[in-house]
């Protein structure tokens, strides 16, 4: 049910942000983050944001910054200082062993910076990505549902985050 709320929430929330699906949207996280809340939201209650509320704030620090790039062209050490606030209050916020599967426990005192690296290096990597019509929704897509069938992560919220991801792509494709 939230993959179908969110697939058809994220198709007409892009239609309609950008007016028509010649051209792709550089609004396309506002369709994306509106579906999946909107998603988890009706077929979760709206007491599920409680549970990871942590995730949720860092996302919208992240959300942020890209509007405002997309808006003014924020400068490289902005978008940087941005991705590593969100890391470090996202890590410093959630217990250790959330982080990896218990990974980090072999990892020492190491854990911390490797982890804080891989989440704004990944951050950095969707972001390089999303100059390619398509690519960013489609390898997004994909590691979502990826962890999923690994069983790494909260899939209430990772299934609508596909779907949405998808609902974009119709869009954000080249054509």
């Amino acid at each position: 049910m939230a993959f179908i709320v969110s697939l058809i929430a994220s198709f007409v929330l892009a239609f309609f942000l950008k007016g028509s699906l010649e051209s792709p949207s550089r609004r396309g996280g506002w369709a994306v983050l509106t579906a999946v809340l909107l998603a988890v939201g009706l077929t979760h209650g709206w007491a599920a944001f409680y549970t990871l509320r942590v995730y949720w704030f860092a996302l919208l620090l992240l959300f942020l910054m890209g509007a405002m790039d997309d808006l003014f062209v924020l400068r490289p050490l902005a978008k940087l200082t941005c991705q590593v606030v969100a890391s470090v209050f996202f890590l410093l916020l959630t217990p250790p062993g959330t982080w990896g599967g218990g990974l980090e426990m072999s990892l020492g005192p190491w854990a911390f910076p490797i982890w804080l690296g891989w989440l704004v290096g990944m951050t950095n990597a969707f972001n390089l990505l999303d100059n390619m019509d398509g690519l960013t929704p489609g390898v997004g897509s994909v590691a979502a549902l990826g962890f999923v069938w690994l069983g790494q992560g909260a899939g209430w919220v990772l299934v609508p985050l596909a779907a949405a991801l998808v609902g974009f792509l119709l869009h954000n494709a080249h054509r």
